[in-house]
């Protein structure tokens, strides 16, 4: 009951509440659980504290890329205002704490790169196929969830992860020294 009131929520927040496949998906979930599901539902309280609003052509065109195993062609905005075309191929769609985000390995960049949707503009499906593989070696979701827990987190492998998030501390640490 608790995921028929989550698709419900994220449609109605990411505007994709009138998409087909959406509904098929709310119409099979409801289906198993009662036919007042939705009512049921409604009764299901999910507040996020921040909801971040991503135009649906959005979303949709990242879907129509998992879906075709397709790159993604975009104009990026970075945090610090410089603007420039990326071409990806999309790994993972991540909704966190409010905010969209897009795992990808980036051919500009040749590396994985997290990209915050709500910055990007102008996505396009490309007809070349995702050569990039698996995500696994990206740990940006893990790392952003251990830092939440500060001096508690104790990080006991991969070795790699360990060696990234040294990395980030001593990086945070320089910033603090530094007052940047």
């Amino acid at each position: 009951m608790f995921l028929f009131a989550l698709v419900n929520r994220l449609a109605k927040e990411s505007g994709l509440k009138g998409d087909p496949e959406i509904q098929r998906l709310q119409k099979e979930l409801g289906a198993l659980y009662c036919a007042d599901a939705k009512k049921l539902a409604d009764k299901i309280h999910y507040k996020r504290v921040e909801v971040e609003h991503v135009a649906p052509e959005v979303i949709r065109s990242v879907l129509m890329a998992f879906h075709g195993n397709c790159r993604l062609v975009f104009d990026y905005r970075k945090i610090r205002g410089q603007a420039g075309a990326r071409k990806v191929d999309p790994l993972r769609l991540v909704i966190y704490q409010g905010r969209w985000y897009l795992l990808a390995y980036c051919h500009m960049r040749k590396a994985m790169r997290t990209f915050h949707l709500a910055r990007a503009k102008d996505l396009a499906v490309c007809p070349e196929a995702c050569t990039a593989g698996d995500a696994a070696a990206d740990f940006t979701e893990i790392k952003m969830k251990i830092l939440q827990y500060g001096w508690r987190a104790r990080v006991l492998g991969p070795p790699e992860l360990q060696s990234q998030m040294a990395e980030e501390v001593r990086r945070m640490a320089r910033a603090l020294e530094v007052g940047v």
